[in-house]
């Protein structure tokens, strides 16, 4: 195989290496890539890609502090809303929440801290639904109240029962 930007032979290699996101530079190791001795270019398979996308966004939210898909996932899920209506509420783009989710990107340090905030405050979570117009959905139906509970000296969505209906003002 053939270097695309100076011609010479790739070499099989998954030696460390520098790579750079948002302007920062991360050290990455464990990706397997055909790599050019003489310009640095490097190739890689799909799956390798994957994992190195999957790395360096992991790198990337650690060093700001940034929640991580999961974290997303059940804010999201614990408020009651869907995908759409979070991007809504934040005020992202489609498919936004989604690429969040999964990991593919990260949101900024400010959007994370809105995530935080939409967990652990009551009156925050309300004015956004309110102002987005989104109504949170449980198994029967629209809630029309956000129930919180203490959660050491923050509040948080209470855990409710499969049976209950919360509510919002």
């Amino acid at each position: 195989m053939k270097c695309i930007e100076c011609g010479h032979e790739l070499i099989k290699t998954d030696s460390p290496f520098i790579e750079e996101i948002n302007g920062e530079k991360y050290m990455v190791r464990g990706i397997e890539r055909f790599e050019c001795p003489d310009c640095g270019e490097y190739e890689l398979s799909l799956e390798m890609a994957d994992k190195l996308n999957e790395y360096l966004w992991e790198q990337y939210r650690k060093a700001h502090a940034i929640l991580s898909p999961q974290e997303i996932k059940s804010i999201r899920r614990r408020l009651g809303v869907t995908q759409q209506q979070l991007e809504k509420m934040l005020k992202v783009s489609h498919p936004t929440v989604s690429r969040w989710e999964t990991g593919m990107f990260a949101p900024s340090a400010q959007t994370s801290r809105e995530i935080e905030a939409l967990r652990d405050c009551s009156d925050f979570a309300n004015y956004l639904m309110n102002k987005a117009e989104v109504h949170p959905r449980n198994k029967k139906g629209y809630q029309t109240k956000l129930e919180f509970e203490l959660y050491g000296e923050y509040k948080r969505p209470q855990k409710t029962n499969k049976d209950s209906i919360i509510v919002l003002d």
